[in-house]
């Protein structure tokens, strides 16, 4: 991308600091289908690229009154300054919670925990609550966020569900997580053990610090959960010890969340299915870089680079309206299982050498499996595109 201006260094999941990349902006609605898209630089912050896309949706949907969507969205992008902007906006509002509620979670009681269903059958345990965020604009227009409500007249309050979730799977994923990077960080302790022992290591107390430093910043999110200790003899240090802390927060939060909504007077399981439409989201991005092959792009404009992935926008456009039909008949496949099953219909091929010379070109389609008629019968399509074709090919 070495002729692009908007590939850029930044953070990503994947951890690959050696190449540039752009950041792609997408809104679907609750199908999946893409509403609108728009490309930045690859080190732009999340955060704040809501208010423009927002904005520019209003102008070109024209929203009015009560019909306004629903903006759902998970905790990347749902800071409170954001929040703010799309209820002055007169959006209303779902997002995973950003903050950690602890106030809340000090109040949640497990035997008023109330029990809902997923889709899929999982069961979660939930507990509502009222929560309300304090704002006020000052003179230069900007918005400054209070942690409690006084007299002021220019104070605004916004009025929002919380919603503590617990799920097991979510507890699983997180325990497993945790575990791995235990794993890690007293392997690196038990080096830097092993380091001291030896001779020629550089025992001073502040060199042994800074490794220890190191460590804590490479493994951020366990760090918190030891206690390490220098232990030192004539000034220099002579072993380090460290303790897991048993019942640490990492520990008691695991599997549990907050969800935050304006709508109020919304029960939990409605509450909760009105979230997981940022589902449709996830699979839409899930299908782009995988199945779509929207990454890597080799290309060096900002032009040829946002027509590849306008290219892959469209693509998944005719993804989804694959997905949805097949949806409407509770066929819940992915793309890429969708792919996998229909590719065991094969057309075969057969060549005969006639005695006039001639070729003979027979093509034959395979009979479909149990899953593959599914398919075509939920898209209204022939279960055998075609029986038998013949061709003629004169090779005088």
């Amino acid at each position: 991308m070495l002729r692009s201006k908007k590939a850029r260094n930044g953070k990503n999941k994947q951890k690959r600091n050696d190449c540039p990349q752009v950041t792609l902006a997408l809104a679907v609605n609750e199908f999946g289908f893409p509403q609108y898209s728009a490309v930045y630089e690859g080190n732009v912050s999340e955060i704040k690229t809501l208010k423009e896309l927002i904005n520019n949706i209003s102008e070109k949907a024209q929203w009015k009154g009560a019909n306004k969507p629903v903006i759902v969205m998970d905790a990347g992008i749902s800071s409170d300054d954001n929040l703010i902007e799309l209820h002055r906006a007169g959006y209303d509002y779902i997002a995973v919670s950003r903050s950690e509620h602890q106030k809340y979670r000090k109040l949640v009681e497990p035997e008023e925990l109330k029990e809902i269903r997923t889709n899929s059958d999982v069961k979660l345990q939930v507990q509502a609550f009222e929560h309300e965020i304090i704002y006020k604009i000052d003179e230069k227009g900007e918005i400054k966020k209070k942690k409690k409500k006084t007299q002021g007249k220019d104070e605004f309050v916004i009025p929002e569900q919380l919603l503590y979730v617990k799920t097991e799977l979510k507890k699983k994923k997180e325990d497993s997580m945790l575990s791995g990077k235990r794993t890690k960080i007293e392997k690196e302790l038990n080096a830097l053990q092993v380091s001291i022992s030896k001779p020629r290591t550089d025992k001073k107390p502040e060199t042994i610090n800074q490794r220890i430093g190191r460590i804590k910043e490479r493994y951020k999110s366990v760090q918190a959960c030891y206690n390490i200790e220098i232990l030192t003899d004539n000034k220099l240090v002579s072993s380090i010890k460290w303790e897991y802390i048993q019942k640490n927060k990492k520990e008691t939060d695991s599997g549990t969340y907050f969800i935050r909504s304006t709508i109020l007077g919304t029960n939990e399981q409605e509450l909760w299915s009105l979230y997981r439409t940022i589902g449709e989201v996830e699979d839409v991005f899930r299908t782009m870089k995988s199945d779509l092959l929207m990454r890597a792009i080799y290309h060096q404009r900002d032009e040829n680079i946002e027509s590849h992935i306008f290219v892959c926008v469209m693509a998944v456009m005719v993804v989804n309206f694959i997905r949805y039909k097949l949806k409407k008949n509770k066929i819940n496949f992915s793309w890429s299982e969708i792919i996998r099953i229909m590719s065991t219909q094969k057309c075969n091929t057969n060549t005969i050498k006639h005695k006039d010379g001639r070729t003979i070109i027979l093509k034959k389609c395979s009979r479909p499996t149990q899953k593959v008629r599914e398919i075509y019968m939920a898209m209204k399509y022939s279960p055998v595109p075609f029986y038998m074709k013949k061709y003629f090919i004169n090779n005088q």
